[in-house]
């Protein structure tokens, strides 16, 4: 269902995506709760999809919603309609039209296992990360339980997808080696993050505790280069620490999770959920720095190393670049940093488990996971527990906005009710 209180500031919304029979008419005086049917949860533990591997959930009134067992992970470009979703207990990679809220099988079996190939027949084990090359290019996955790197091509939507392994093998299992593609280790990686040129992605190789570079160039044989963390202990699997450096051969992490450049594409951001803190990560030098977060766990609000983090998990930069917002997985919280000042407050969660939508501080989540920026109003959530993609937004308080924000069509000829809900708002976060 949608749910969402009218009022001033920032608003969450439960995006359960929608169906035919679900198109009500809704209030939208100021003030109101407009409340749309529709589900996303999945109502037993086995039930997916199946068929022709495509269900379109706005003109099939008999689909309740798209079923993920448990997805990990949520990418887009913010041009286009495609959202990419990773379904971690799955083994399977969905594609959702943000604007018709059709969902797509792009790749997976379902079944556990490490198989390239075409997407319907390839082998996943517990896919994590996600990182779009372009929009016609390629999907980076981390396929966590494989220790490897995937990509997923698609010559056009008309034909199948194809999965192959950029780096690494389920074949010598974790491990920590640099090298050429098939010739490196990884130990299940987790966050990646795309260069803006395409050419490389970065790792957060979590059980290494190291950043990691793959080259996506087959000229490059795919050569993968650790450019952080390891504390000099270069060919050690498990060397994990909290130590900021001038390179980075000298810095050390506890299990990263994600990784985000920041808009001069020549920074980084780190998730370095062990430590409970946000890294930067300079990629000409290699120095690492922490810029929030003292290696306590907690909750508390306040500037760089001051503010505290409950095992963040998930990063994502403004669509402004102002902010990174962080997904605190056990402390069930999206929290706000400015990148200018340092400062860190929480945007949404009451720090509860839960599931409640309303206004920001007292909307619930359940082990929130992911995060991606849809455009420079709306920033959705992989609500991990809740097996829910919610939506974050800011609403002003006049009734045209709350007019596109509520109002619900009388038809689905254009399926609009998704089109108002994600579109596009000229003022930056």
């Amino acid at each position: 269902m949608l749910r969402c209180q009218t009022m001033r500031g920032l608003m969450l919304v439960s995006i359960f995506l929608l169906h035919a029979a679900s198109l009500l008419h809704a209030k939208t005086m100021k003030g109101t709760v407009c409340t749309v049917r529709g589900l996303l949860q999945p109502e037993s533990d086995d039930q997916d999809i199946d068929g022709d591997d495509k269900t379109d959930l706005a003109l099939n009134p008999g689909m309740k919603a798209a079923v993920f067992n448990r997805a990990k992970a949520i990418e887009g470009t913010g041009v286009g309609p495609n959202i990419y979703i990773s379904d971690e207990k799955g083994n399977k990679i969905y594609v959702l039209d943000r604007f018709t809220g059709t969902v797509t099988l792009l790749a997976g079996t379902g079944e556990a296992g490490y198989k390239d190939g075409i997407g319907s027949s390839a082998k996943f084990k517990s896919p994590s990360g996600l990182a779009v090359q372009s929009l016609r290019t390629g999907l980076c996955v981390s396929d966590r339980g494989n220790h490897a790197i995937r990509i997923i091509t698609r010559e056009s939507p008309d034909k199948p997808a194809v999965v192959d392994t950029v780096a690494g093998s389920d074949d010598s299992g974790a491990g920590f080696a640099d090298g050429e593609g098939p010739n490196a280790l990884f130990n299940h990686p987790e966050g990646l993050a795309m260069s803006p040129d395409g050419s490389f992605i970065l790792v957060a190789d979590s059980g290494n505790h190291r950043i990691r570079k793959v080259l996506l160039s087959k000229e490059d044989k795919n050569l993968v280069s650790t450019i952080a963390g390891g504390n000099q202990n270069r060919n050690v699997t498990y060397s994990q620490g909290f130590n900021d450096a001038d390179n980075g051969v000298n810095s050390s992490f506890n299990r990263p999770t994600d990784v985000a450049f920041l808009p001069n594409g020549e920074e980084v951001l780190v998730v370095d959920a062990g430590n409970h803190a946000i890294r930067k990560l300079t990629l000409s030098t290699g120095a690492v720095t922490t810029i929030a977060g003292n290696g306590n766990s907690g909750s508390d609000n306040g500037f760089g190393t001051n503010a505290t983090f409950e095992f963040p998990m998930s990063i994502v930069i403004s669509a402004g670049g102002k902010y990174a917002f962080i997904a605190e997985m056990e402390g069930q919280r999206i929290r706000q940093l400015h990148l200018s000042t340092g400062q860190v407050t929480t945007l949404a969660g009451t720090g509860d488990a839960g599931s409640s939508d309303g206004t920001f501080l007292k909307a619930s989540f359940n082990m929130p996971c992911s995060l991606n920026v849809i455009d420079s109003r709306r920033l959705m959530v992989l609500d991990y527990e809740n097996s829910a993609i919610r939506v974050i937004a800011v609403q002003e308080d006049n009734e045209n906005s709350i007019q596109d924000y509520c109002a619900m069509p009388s038809s689905m000829d254009d399926n609009l009710e998704l089109k108002m809900m994600l579109s596009s708002y000229n003022d930056e976060l």
